[in-house]
């Protein structure tokens, strides 16, 4: 479906455009990488070894650690309607203002 915002770049031009979010996300996803370098090796970690816990339950883990902020990432994305193209292939569970 293709939307129309009228005449050129102006719908960009009256968002409001916020700098720095994405850096931000990818810092903090940086800080988690060498805090889980820093957390090889400790008590802590070698007790969670020891549980041996599935793969599926590891990853689940390691996605929900960065879930709380990904909004910075995609927020903006979703507000220029980047992702309406995926709305056909990817159905989504959405409110219905009436």
């Amino acid at each position: 479906m293709c939307h129309s915002y009228g005449s050129g770049d102006d719908y960009f031009h009256h968002e409001k455009h916020y700098y720095g979010v994405h850096l931000a996300f990818f810092l903090y996803n940086g800080i988690l990488i060498v805090l889980e370098y820093a957390f090889i090796g400790t008590v802590l970690h070698k007790k969670i070894s020891e549980l041996s816990l599935p793969s599926p339950v590891l990853t689940c883990m390691v996605i929900g650690s960065a879930l709380p902020i990904a909004h910075w990432f995609t927020e903006e994305y979703v507000r220029h309607h980047i992702y309406d193209g995926l709305k056909v292939g990817c159905p989504m569970i959405v409110t219905i203002n009436y």
